[in-house]
């Protein structure tokens, strides 16, 4: 089984947010997970994501929906 370190993931995805909203110019990045992945919700956290709550709409199941806004 796969197993996420979370200090090593959490740069990568410092990496991540930085070029999407300095390179892509995107305005909000929006994380949807399955509400049981406590270690992909830390990461998030981490990041500063908000919690918008449960959300439905993606791949027929009930998922955390998160975002966060370009500084």
């Amino acid at each position: 089984m796969f197993r996420v370190r979370s200090p090593p993931t959490v740069e990568a995805a410092k990496i991540i947010v930085n070029y999407s909203f300095n390179i892509l110019n995107l305005a909000t990045l929006y994380a949807a997970i399955h509400p049981e992945n406590h270690r992909s919700v830390t990461v998030i956290q981490r990041l500063g994501m908000t919690n918008l709550g449960l959300c439905d709409r993606y791949y027929n199941c009930q998922l955390l929906l998160f975002a966060l806004q370009k500084p």
